[in-house]
């Protein structure tokens, strides 16, 4: 059972609509990447794309932010391989070009000013950036 199906109830109807399109995200993070690329998640919820990845074969560095804590703490319990930490977009550390491939999810609809937040995530990618 994938962690989107655990989780399905606790969301009901709405997060089933969106299981397709993390699924299909899934697939285009596996397709532009290669099995030891770095993948840096902002607004990572519960780690929600690590074990699809790790699934699927991926094998590189995976790191997630949100800022919420207590996604964290989910993500840090169900992933301990793997990097979380509570962070604010607006605020990243990650040195230039860090990372092969920048994934923001669900999260730039919910910001007042993307002018502020978005060249953050091409300064940090090195490649690839998914909003």
């Amino acid at each position: 059972m994938t962690i989107w199906e655990r989780q399905s109830p606790m969301y009901g109807s709405l997060f089933k609509m969106d299981y397709k399109y993390r699924q299909n995200l899934t697939a285009l993070i596996m397709a532009y990447t290669s099995k030891d690329s770095s993948v840096f998640d902002v607004g990572c919820l519960q780690g929600q794309y690590v074990k699809p990845l790790r699934d699927s074969s991926y094998l590189g560095k995976y790191k997630g932010v949100d800022i919420a804590p207590t996604f964290i703490d989910i993500a840090r319990a169900d992933n301990p391989k793997d990097t979380f930490e509570v962070g604010n977009i607006h605020a990243l550390v990650e040195p230039d070009k860090s990372h092969d491939m920048v994934v923001c999810s669900h999260v730039v609809d919910h910001l007042h000013r993307l002018d502020l937040a978005v060249p953050h995530l091409f300064r940090i990618s090195s490649a690839y950036v998914i909003l």
